[in-house]
C-alpha cells in the first residue's frame, strides 16, 4: 500500500478548509494553524519544482507529454516528504493522460473527495 492520501475536489470546493481541519485535528497545536502555512501538512501534485528538478529545466519549457512521463516520479518524490502518510492536494481525476495515470495507484493509500454544492461555489467566485 502507498503513502499518498489524495485530497481531491473542484476548485473552490473547500480543500483549504479540509487541510486546516486535518492539521488542527491530527497535530493538535496550541493555537489554530495559519491557513497560509498549510503546506507543512500537505503537498501538491501541481507544484512545478519537482518537475523542474527531474527535467533540469523550467516547467514552462516542458511539453504535456514530458509532464505526463515525469508524473510517476513526481508522485514518488511526494511520498518522501514525510516518514508516514502524506496528504496530497489534487484537482486531477483518476484517468490516464498521454499513457500515464494522473494518480499513481501503487503509491496511494486512499483519498478524500470534497463535494460542495455548486451554488456555494458560485458565491465563492463572486466579487
Amino acid at each position: 500500500m502507498g503513502k499518498l492520501i489524495w485530497l481531491a475536489g473542484y476548485p473552490k470546493s473547500g480543500t483549504p478548509w479540509l487541510r486546516a481541519f486535518l492539521h488542527n485535528f491530527l497535530i493538535d497545536p496550541d493555537e489554530p494553524y495559519d491557513i497560509n502555512e498549510l503546506s507543512r501538512l500537505c503537498t501538491f501534485d501541481s507544484s512545478g519544482f519537482r518537475y523542474e528538478k527531474l527535467a533540469a529545466r523550467p516547467v514552462s519549457q516542458l511539453s504535456k507529454e514530458e509532464v505526463a512521463q515525469l508524473r510517476p516520479q513526481v508522485h514518488q518524490m511526494m511520498t518522501e516528504v514525510a516518514p508516514d502518510d502524506v496528504f496530497a492536494k489534487t484537482h486531477n481525476a483518476l484517468v490516464i493522460d498521454r499513457g500515464t495515470p494522473m494518480i499513481s495507484m501503487d503509491l496511494t493509500a486512499g483519498g478524500i473527495y470534497v463535494v460542495r454544492n455548486p451554488l456555494d461555489v458560485l458565491i465563492s467566485l463572486a466579487a
